[in-house]
Protein backbone atom coordinates (compact mmCIF):
# COMPACT_ATOMS: atom_id res chain seq x y z
CA UNK A 1 0.00 0.00 0.00
CA UNK A 2 1.44 3.36 -0.90
CA UNK A 3 2.69 5.51 1.94
CA UNK A 4 0.53 8.19 0.59
CA UNK A 5 -2.68 6.55 2.19
CA UNK A 6 -1.75 5.66 5.16
CA UNK A 7 -2.41 8.04 7.94
CA UNK A 8 -5.73 8.78 6.87
CA UNK A 9 -6.72 5.00 6.79
CA UNK A 10 -4.30 3.88 9.92
CA UNK A 11 -5.70 6.42 12.53
CA UNK A 12 -9.01 5.40 12.80
CA UNK A 13 -7.71 2.53 14.49
CA UNK A 14 -5.21 4.51 16.69
CA UNK A 15 -7.47 7.19 17.97
CA UNK A 16 -11.26 6.85 19.49
CA UNK A 17 -13.35 9.35 18.56
CA UNK A 18 -15.21 11.07 20.93
CA UNK A 19 -18.82 11.33 20.49
CA UNK A 20 -21.11 14.64 21.28
CA UNK A 21 -23.09 14.90 23.24
CA UNK A 22 -25.09 17.32 20.93
CA UNK A 23 -23.11 17.14 18.15
CA UNK A 24 -23.69 20.30 15.50
CA UNK A 25 -23.03 20.00 11.99
CA UNK A 26 -21.58 23.83 12.12
CA UNK A 27 -18.84 22.94 14.52
CA UNK A 28 -14.93 22.99 13.87
CA UNK A 29 -15.02 18.99 14.14
CA UNK A 30 -17.98 18.26 11.65
CA UNK A 31 -15.83 20.66 9.23
CA UNK A 32 -12.23 18.27 9.58
CA UNK A 33 -14.81 15.39 9.23
CA UNK A 34 -15.53 16.54 5.63
CA UNK A 35 -12.26 17.86 4.99
CA UNK A 36 -9.21 17.41 6.94
CA UNK A 37 -9.99 13.56 8.88
CA UNK A 38 -6.47 13.30 9.11
CA UNK A 39 -5.99 16.55 11.28
CA UNK A 40 -8.36 15.88 13.21
CA UNK A 41 -7.39 12.83 13.87
CA UNK A 42 -3.86 14.12 15.34
CA UNK A 43 -5.99 16.40 17.14
CA UNK A 44 -8.16 13.93 18.69
CA UNK A 45 -4.96 11.89 19.87
CA UNK A 46 -3.74 15.07 21.66
CA UNK A 47 -6.87 14.31 23.95
CA UNK A 48 -8.93 17.46 21.94
CA UNK A 49 -12.30 16.29 21.11
CA UNK A 50 -15.43 17.74 20.60
CA UNK A 51 -16.23 17.36 23.55
CA UNK A 52 -13.68 18.64 25.73
CA UNK A 53 -12.95 21.85 23.21
CA UNK A 54 -13.52 24.60 25.42
CA UNK A 55 -16.93 26.57 23.79
CA UNK A 56 -14.56 29.90 24.66
CA UNK A 57 -11.61 29.10 22.45
CA UNK A 58 -10.48 31.99 20.78
CA UNK A 59 -7.96 31.46 18.51
CA UNK A 60 -6.97 30.56 14.90
CA UNK A 61 -6.33 26.93 13.38
CA UNK A 62 -4.50 26.75 9.98
CA UNK A 63 -5.31 23.35 8.95
CA UNK A 64 -3.22 21.51 6.44
CA UNK A 65 -5.79 19.27 3.76
CA UNK A 66 -5.52 15.43 4.11
CA UNK A 67 -2.64 14.86 0.79
CA UNK A 68 -0.57 17.76 2.73
CA UNK A 69 -0.75 15.65 5.54
CA UNK A 70 0.15 12.53 3.98
CA UNK A 71 2.84 13.84 1.82
CA UNK A 72 4.45 15.23 5.29
CA UNK A 73 4.43 11.95 7.11
CA UNK A 74 5.67 10.11 3.94
CA UNK A 75 8.92 13.16 3.22
CA UNK A 76 9.28 12.00 7.34
CA UNK A 77 10.30 8.74 6.25
CA UNK A 78 7.52 7.30 8.18
CA UNK A 79 4.19 5.39 8.32
CA UNK A 80 1.07 7.09 9.33
CA UNK A 81 1.15 4.08 12.25
CA UNK A 82 4.71 5.15 13.06
CA UNK A 83 3.70 9.07 13.16
CA UNK A 84 0.71 8.32 15.15
CA UNK A 85 2.94 7.00 17.49
CA UNK A 86 5.44 9.60 18.37
CA UNK A 87 2.72 11.98 20.09
CA UNK A 88 5.25 14.39 21.25
CA UNK A 89 5.64 14.73 17.81
CA UNK A 90 2.21 15.29 16.50
CA UNK A 91 2.16 17.76 19.48
CA UNK A 92 5.01 20.10 18.16
CA UNK A 93 3.32 19.68 14.37
CA UNK A 94 -0.37 20.84 15.93
CA UNK A 95 0.80 23.17 18.05
CA UNK A 96 2.58 24.80 15.40
CA UNK A 97 -0.53 25.26 13.67
CA UNK A 98 -2.48 27.09 16.12
CA UNK A 99 -2.61 30.67 17.42
CA UNK A 100 -3.94 31.25 20.48
CA UNK A 101 -5.85 34.08 21.46
CA UNK A 102 -6.65 35.81 18.04
CA UNK A 103 -9.31 34.90 15.76
CA UNK A 104 -8.44 35.84 11.82
CA UNK A 105 -11.62 37.12 10.44
CA UNK A 106 -10.03 38.17 6.93
CA UNK A 107 -7.31 37.04 4.79
CA UNK A 108 -5.95 40.54 4.39
CA UNK A 109 -5.81 41.90 8.29
CA UNK A 110 -2.76 42.27 8.16
CA UNK A 111 -1.68 45.09 9.80
CA UNK A 112 2.26 45.19 8.29
CA UNK A 113 4.84 43.01 6.71
CA UNK A 114 5.80 40.58 8.62
CA UNK A 115 2.61 40.95 10.89
CA UNK A 116 3.79 37.77 13.52
CA UNK A 117 1.95 35.13 15.60
CA UNK A 118 2.79 33.90 18.10
CA UNK A 119 1.93 29.85 18.08
CA UNK A 120 1.23 27.31 20.73
CA UNK A 121 4.48 26.14 20.49
CA UNK A 122 5.68 29.40 21.60
CA UNK A 123 9.50 28.78 20.56
CA UNK A 124 8.92 28.81 17.24
CA UNK A 125 6.03 32.17 15.18
CA UNK A 126 4.19 32.35 11.86
CA UNK A 127 4.92 35.41 9.82
CA UNK A 128 2.12 36.94 7.99
CA UNK A 129 2.58 39.18 4.79
CA UNK A 130 0.48 40.68 1.94
CA UNK A 131 1.12 42.25 -1.29
CA UNK A 132 0.43 41.90 -4.98
CA UNK A 133 -3.55 41.17 -4.35
CA UNK A 134 -2.23 38.05 -2.28
CA UNK A 135 -1.90 37.11 1.57
CA UNK A 136 0.70 34.26 2.61
CA UNK A 137 1.91 32.66 5.44
CA UNK A 138 5.87 32.16 5.87
CA UNK A 139 6.99 29.17 8.52
CA UNK A 140 10.21 29.07 10.62
CA UNK A 141 11.96 26.99 7.76
CA UNK A 142 10.83 29.92 4.69
CA UNK A 143 8.33 28.07 3.10
CA UNK A 144 5.44 29.88 1.93
CA UNK A 145 1.81 29.33 2.03
CA UNK A 146 -0.53 31.16 0.24
CA UNK A 147 -4.25 31.92 1.97
CA UNK A 148 -6.72 31.25 -0.58
CA UNK A 149 -9.56 31.21 1.33
CA UNK A 150 -11.40 33.31 4.12
CA UNK A 151 -11.36 31.85 7.21
CA UNK A 152 -14.15 29.79 8.34
CA UNK A 153 -15.66 30.73 12.03
CA UNK A 154 -17.16 28.08 14.66
CA UNK A 155 -17.76 31.05 17.60
CA UNK A 156 -14.24 32.37 18.57
CA UNK A 157 -12.40 30.18 16.50
CA UNK A 158 -11.07 30.62 13.18
CA UNK A 159 -10.13 28.24 10.44
CA UNK A 160 -7.98 28.11 7.53
CA UNK A 161 -7.66 25.16 5.01
CA UNK A 162 -4.14 25.40 4.01
CA UNK A 163 -2.41 22.90 1.14
CA UNK A 164 0.87 22.09 2.78
CA UNK A 165 1.74 21.24 6.95
CA UNK A 166 3.82 24.32 8.23
CA UNK A 167 7.30 23.64 8.92
CA UNK A 168 8.46 24.80 12.73
CA UNK A 169 12.22 24.50 13.97
CA UNK A 170 11.04 21.45 16.17
CA UNK A 171 11.06 19.12 13.00
CA UNK A 172 12.48 18.76 9.70
CA UNK A 173 12.68 16.06 6.81
CA UNK A 174 16.55 14.94 7.27
CA UNK A 175 19.33 15.24 9.85
CA UNK A 176 21.49 17.73 7.46
CA UNK A 177 18.28 20.28 7.06
CA UNK A 178 18.45 20.45 11.06
CA UNK A 179 22.33 20.96 11.84
CA UNK A 180 21.83 23.50 8.82
CA UNK A 181 18.75 25.40 10.44
CA UNK A 182 20.30 26.14 13.15
CA UNK A 183 23.57 28.72 13.60
CA UNK A 184 24.61 27.14 17.11
CA UNK A 185 25.19 24.12 14.48
CA UNK A 186 26.72 25.45 12.00
CA UNK A 187 30.01 23.54 12.97
CA UNK A 188 28.69 20.33 13.63
CA UNK A 189 26.61 20.95 9.72
CA UNK A 190 30.41 21.78 7.85
CA UNK A 191 31.80 18.54 9.89
CA UNK A 192 29.09 15.87 8.89
CA UNK A 193 29.02 17.31 5.13
CA UNK A 194 32.60 16.86 5.74
CA UNK A 195 32.75 13.57 6.74
CA UNK A 196 29.88 12.50 4.81
CA UNK A 197 26.23 11.61 6.46
CA UNK A 198 26.61 8.66 7.80
CA UNK A 199 23.41 7.32 8.63
CA UNK A 200 21.66 5.51 5.80
CA UNK A 201 17.75 4.72 5.73
CA UNK A 202 18.19 1.26 7.40
CA UNK A 203 19.65 3.03 10.27
CA UNK A 204 17.95 6.51 10.46
CA UNK A 205 15.43 5.28 13.48
CA UNK A 206 18.50 7.35 15.70
CA UNK A 207 19.42 9.59 18.30
CA UNK A 208 21.90 11.75 17.51
CA UNK A 209 24.07 14.46 20.00
CA UNK A 210 24.68 16.85 18.64
CA UNK A 211 27.76 19.62 20.15
CA UNK A 212 27.46 23.18 19.99
CA UNK A 213 29.87 25.76 18.07
CA UNK A 214 32.55 26.36 20.40
CA UNK A 215 33.59 23.57 22.14
CA UNK A 216 36.08 22.51 20.21
CA UNK A 217 38.85 24.15 20.08
CA UNK A 218 41.19 25.21 17.14
CA UNK A 219 43.74 22.28 17.41
CA UNK A 220 40.69 19.91 17.58
CA UNK A 221 39.84 21.41 14.20
CA UNK A 222 43.05 20.81 12.99
CA UNK A 223 43.18 17.61 14.13
CA UNK A 224 40.12 16.79 12.66
CA UNK A 225 40.87 18.05 9.42
CA UNK A 226 44.19 15.44 9.50
CA UNK A 227 42.18 12.68 9.87
CA UNK A 228 40.84 10.30 6.62
CA UNK A 229 37.42 10.50 5.74
CA UNK A 230 37.29 6.78 7.09
CA UNK A 231 38.21 7.83 10.33
CA UNK A 232 36.45 11.19 10.26
CA UNK A 233 33.04 8.87 9.96
CA UNK A 234 34.16 6.51 12.84
CA UNK A 235 34.00 9.93 14.95
CA UNK A 236 31.02 10.88 13.86
CA UNK A 237 28.97 7.40 13.91
CA UNK A 238 29.77 8.09 17.75
CA UNK A 239 27.47 11.03 18.10
CA UNK A 240 24.76 8.19 17.49
CA UNK A 241 22.41 5.72 19.35
CA UNK A 242 19.38 3.71 18.34
CA UNK A 243 16.59 3.96 18.08
CA UNK A 244 15.04 7.48 18.19
CA UNK A 245 14.52 8.59 21.73
CA UNK A 246 12.61 11.62 23.11
CA UNK A 247 13.53 13.93 26.76
CA UNK A 248 12.14 12.50 28.73
CA UNK A 249 9.16 10.50 27.06
CA UNK A 250 11.90 7.23 26.13
CA UNK A 251 15.80 8.40 26.82
CA UNK A 252 16.96 6.85 29.97
CA UNK A 253 19.73 6.34 32.36
CA UNK A 254 22.34 3.50 31.31
CA UNK A 255 25.04 2.93 28.67
CA UNK A 256 24.14 3.05 25.23
CA UNK A 257 26.05 1.59 21.86
CA UNK A 258 26.73 3.86 19.49
CA UNK A 259 26.72 3.49 15.96
CA UNK A 260 30.47 3.21 16.25
CA UNK A 261 30.37 -0.87 17.02
CA UNK A 262 32.25 -1.38 20.19
CA UNK A 263 31.93 2.01 22.00
CA UNK A 264 29.39 3.25 24.37
CA UNK A 265 28.12 7.07 25.62
CA UNK A 266 26.82 6.86 29.11
CA UNK A 267 23.88 8.43 29.56
CA UNK A 268 22.04 10.01 33.09
CA UNK A 269 18.80 11.90 33.59
CA UNK A 270 17.94 13.28 36.86
CA UNK A 271 14.51 14.30 36.57
CA UNK A 272 12.35 17.51 36.10
CA UNK A 273 12.21 19.48 39.82
CA UNK A 274 8.60 21.38 38.55
CA UNK A 275 5.80 19.72 36.59
CA UNK A 276 7.04 22.11 33.79
CA UNK A 277 10.55 21.64 33.92
CA UNK A 278 13.39 20.49 32.01
CA UNK A 279 15.16 17.61 33.29
CA UNK A 280 19.14 17.46 33.92
CA UNK A 281 20.37 15.06 30.88
CA UNK A 282 23.87 14.60 31.34
CA UNK A 283 26.18 12.44 28.59
CA UNK A 284 29.86 11.07 29.15
CA UNK A 285 31.98 10.09 26.33
CA UNK A 286 34.66 7.53 26.27
CA UNK A 287 37.24 10.59 26.28
CA UNK A 288 37.10 13.80 28.32
CA UNK A 289 34.17 14.46 30.28
CA UNK A 290 30.67 15.27 31.02
CA UNK A 291 28.48 17.44 28.54
CA UNK A 292 24.82 18.46 29.34
CA UNK A 293 22.12 18.39 26.86
CA UNK A 294 20.65 21.69 26.13
CA UNK A 295 18.92 21.52 23.36
CA UNK A 296 15.80 18.92 23.40
CA UNK A 297 13.82 16.65 20.60
CA UNK A 298 14.66 17.88 17.51
CA UNK A 299 12.94 15.51 15.06
CA UNK A 300 14.27 14.62 11.67
CA UNK A 301 12.54 12.39 9.60
CA UNK A 302 12.74 9.01 11.89
CA UNK A 303 15.62 11.04 13.68
CA UNK A 304 15.66 12.37 16.35
CA UNK A 305 18.46 15.34 17.67
CA UNK A 306 19.78 16.58 21.16
CA UNK A 307 22.30 19.31 21.22
CA UNK A 308 25.29 19.02 24.17
CA UNK A 309 27.01 21.52 25.04
CA UNK A 310 30.31 19.86 24.73
CA UNK A 311 32.59 17.02 22.26
CA UNK A 312 32.10 13.85 22.31
CA UNK A 313 34.73 11.67 21.20
CA UNK A 314 35.56 7.83 21.03
CA UNK A 315 38.89 6.49 22.27
CA UNK A 316 40.54 5.55 18.60
CA UNK A 317 44.13 5.87 17.44
CA UNK A 318 44.56 8.91 16.19
CA UNK A 319 41.96 10.61 18.29
CA UNK A 320 40.86 14.45 18.28
CA UNK A 321 42.22 16.44 21.36
CA UNK A 322 39.33 18.26 22.38
CA UNK A 323 38.66 20.87 25.04
CA UNK A 324 37.78 19.33 28.55
CA UNK A 325 34.72 22.27 29.48
CA UNK A 326 31.82 22.21 28.18
CA UNK A 327 30.71 25.68 26.98
CA UNK A 328 26.79 26.90 27.72
CA UNK A 329 25.03 27.74 24.17
CA UNK A 330 23.25 30.18 25.86
CA UNK A 331 19.36 30.90 25.19
CA UNK A 332 19.02 31.79 21.58
CA UNK A 333 17.19 35.66 20.18
CA UNK A 334 13.53 34.98 18.69
CA UNK A 335 14.92 35.51 15.02
CA UNK A 336 18.24 35.79 13.47
CA UNK A 337 19.08 37.84 10.87
CA UNK A 338 20.80 36.03 7.96
CA UNK A 339 23.49 38.37 6.87
CA UNK A 340 24.29 36.21 3.68
CA UNK A 341 25.40 31.78 3.91
CA UNK A 342 23.60 29.08 4.57
CA UNK A 343 21.35 31.18 7.35
CA UNK A 344 19.80 34.07 5.51
CA UNK A 345 18.09 32.11 3.76
CA UNK A 346 14.37 33.82 2.71
CA UNK A 347 13.44 36.70 5.06
CA UNK A 348 13.89 35.55 8.49
CA UNK A 349 14.91 32.61 10.06
CA UNK A 350 14.10 31.82 13.77
CA UNK A 351 16.77 30.17 15.73
CA UNK A 352 15.29 29.21 18.25
CA UNK A 353 15.79 25.92 20.25
CA UNK A 354 13.07 23.40 21.45
CA UNK A 355 11.66 23.65 25.27
CA UNK A 356 10.01 20.62 26.28
CA UNK A 357 8.16 22.91 28.37
CA UNK A 358 6.44 24.58 25.41
CA UNK A 359 4.54 21.81 23.74
CA UNK A 360 1.15 21.38 24.87
CA UNK A 361 -1.73 21.70 22.43
CA UNK A 362 -4.06 21.13 24.73
CA UNK A 363 -2.83 23.22 27.16
CA UNK A 364 -2.52 26.20 24.86
CA UNK A 365 -6.12 25.78 23.92
CA UNK A 366 -7.50 25.88 27.62
CA UNK A 367 -5.55 28.62 28.51
CA UNK A 368 -6.61 30.44 25.79
CA UNK A 369 -10.16 29.63 25.79
CA UNK A 370 -10.11 31.24 29.92
CA UNK A 371 -8.34 34.54 28.54
CA UNK A 372 -4.92 33.24 29.08
CA UNK A 373 -2.32 33.02 26.32
CA UNK A 374 0.90 30.59 27.59
CA UNK A 375 3.04 32.45 25.12
CA UNK A 376 2.52 35.43 27.48
CA UNK A 377 4.69 33.34 29.85
CA UNK A 378 8.13 32.77 29.89
CA UNK A 379 9.93 28.97 29.40
CA UNK A 380 12.80 28.04 30.21
CA UNK A 381 14.28 29.73 27.29
CA UNK A 382 12.29 33.09 27.76
CA UNK A 383 9.68 34.78 27.00
CA UNK A 384 9.63 35.07 23.16
CA UNK A 385 5.86 36.83 22.78
CA UNK A 386 8.47 39.46 24.84
CA UNK A 387 10.39 39.90 22.52
CA UNK A 388 8.12 39.62 19.58
CA UNK A 389 6.16 42.29 21.57
CA UNK A 390 9.81 44.57 21.61
CA UNK A 391 10.93 43.81 17.79
CA UNK A 392 7.67 44.21 16.53
CA UNK A 393 5.42 45.86 18.64
CA UNK A 394 1.71 46.24 16.95
CA UNK A 395 2.51 43.96 13.98
CA UNK A 396 1.90 40.74 16.24
CA UNK A 397 -1.56 39.07 16.29
CA UNK A 398 -1.21 38.18 20.03
CA UNK A 399 1.12 39.83 21.52
CA UNK A 400 0.32 41.62 24.88
CA UNK A 401 -3.02 43.15 23.43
Amino acid sequence: MKSTVILVLCVAAVVALAAPTQAQSSDVFSWMDRNAKGFKSLVNLLGITRARLPAKTKGTLLVPSDKALNEFVKQMSMSGKEFMSRKQLVDLVVSYHFIPGYQAKSIDDVPGNPTLAVTADFNYVLRFYKGSGRVWVKDVQGNDVTIKQKPIQFGQLSVIPIDRVLMSGGYFFNGLDALKQYPQWSEAFQLAEQAGWPVGSDKSDITMFVPNNGVVSAGAKAAWEGLSKAQQKQQLLYHFVKPAMSVPQQLKSGRLPTLLQGHDLKVAITPAQAKDGVPKVTVTPEVGGSVSVEIFNIFAGRAILQGVNGPLQAKLPGGITTETAPKASGRRSLLYRGGGGRYSGSGYNQATANSIAATNTAAAIDAAASGYVPARAATAYGSYQAEAAAQYGNHCYNCYW
